[in-house]
């Protein structure tokens, strides 16, 4: 099964507004979470993309540096999340022998992006929280939830397709793979509303609530071992709401050399679905591009691209182009660029003039 879900996305002909967006990773207000950490502790820092946007093949990426990243070549990469858009980043303390934390040594960590669609390239934030880190060894801080709610195992939980009024309800619990954790003390954040529900104790039991539909979470836990080390850890909880199908009319015309698409913002369009989307343009000439929904918003929907051959000169020369909605909330894991799959078949609209057919579009 394809794992993508097809909405029905208008193509117009519309005149290009360029708009840019400048903006740099940061911090919110839950920070990193404090603390004697180890060996193989799992560290997760909470940021903020702001309105930067981000190309498809972006990863954030997690840095540990004992001396603030002032002495270059201090970092040790940590951590990878391939998306174009989070919350936060997990990442991984050394556990290797050569790995050998200083006693009363801080550490800082520092957050980057790859792949960002404007200046500055890379884009990267260092988080002011220093904390250190012990030579024994980390608690683990994993949770299970049941097997229905896992997108992506030990990262992502929820459902890929509700309904308007669909919400989903199961329990976080301490995983049964856990076993070096003394107490797993947790909060939760509604990444829209941005509520915070602090002190959640799964350590004995679990962690029951309904989410509701177009909601998404960040639920973090912070892992204390018999020795007092500690471990963090991020997870999303997403109930992705399936993207409403959007109508188009019968249009009139040839594909000129030149051509411009509009994919709807407003109304029935794009703009309520989850910043995590991408959206793939099929051109129909053997060029398949993909757009970040932050990199959509920004342009207003406009996008154009150049044909070789013209079917306003040529009729017998079609195109059909072929918009798809991916609900990506992570990219390339598993060598699958998405997590939601759909059976939704595409609707298609066709450019025609006279009883020449010039340009087909296929709305996906």
């Amino acid at each position: 099964m394809k794992n993508f879900i097809k909405n029905k996305i208008a193509i117009v002909l519309f005149a290009i507004l360029p708009f840019a967006s400048f903006a740099q990773l940061g911090p919110v207000s839950e920070s990193l979470i404090s603390g004697t950490y180890a060996k193989g502790s799992s560290i997760v820092v909470p940021f903020t993309v702001g309105n930067l946007c981000f190309k498809p093949d972006n990863v954030f990426e997690l840095y540990l540096s004992p001396t603030g990243f002032t002495t270059p070549g201090d970092e040790i990469l940590i951590g990878r999340y391939k998306a174009t858009y989070a919350n936060f980043i997990n990442g991984l303390i050394p556990s290797a022998v050569s790995f050998s934390p200083v006693a009363g040594q801080v550490y800082k960590l520092k957050v980057k992006a790859t792949s960002p669609s404007a200046p500055p390239t890379p884009a990267e934030w260092i988080c002011p929280t220093t904390f250190s880190i012990a030579a024994n060894s980390g608690p683990s801080a994993l949770v299970s939830v049941p097997s229905q709610n896992v997108i992506l195992t030990d990262t992502i939980f929820g459902l890929c397709q509700s309904s308007s009024s669909s919400t989903i309800n199961f329990t976080i619990s301490k995983s049964i793979l856990n076993t070096t954790a003394n107490s797993l003390i947790c909060y939760i954040k509604d990444e829209i509303s941005l509520a915070t529900t602090s002190g959640i104790d799964i350590t004995t039991d679990g962690y029951g609530r309904g989410y509701a539909s177009g909601g998404k979470y960040s639920f973090i836990v912070k892992s204390t071992g018999s020795n007092g080390s500690i471990s963090t850890r991020g997870y999303v909880i997403a109930n992705l709401k399936t993207a409403t199908g959007i109508t188009f009319n019968l249009l009139q015309g040839c594909a000129p050399e030149t051509l411009t698409i509009n994919i709807p913002i407003t109304g029935q369009g794009i703009q309520n679905n989850d910043p995590s989307f991408q959206y793939q343009i099929d051109w129909g000439d053997g060029i398949i591009e993909i757009k970040s929904h932050c990199q959509v918003i920004t342009a207003l929907g406009n996008f154009n691209h150049s044909y070789n051959t013209t079917s306003c000169t040529d009729p017998d020369k079609k195109y059909t182009i072929t918009v798809t909605t991916l609900q990506s909330l992570v990219s390339g894991a598993n060598t699958n660029p998405n997590y939601c799959n759909s059976a939704t078949s595409p609707a298609t609209g066709t450019f025609q003039k006279k009883q020449n057919l010039l340009l087909q579009v296929t709305l996906a």
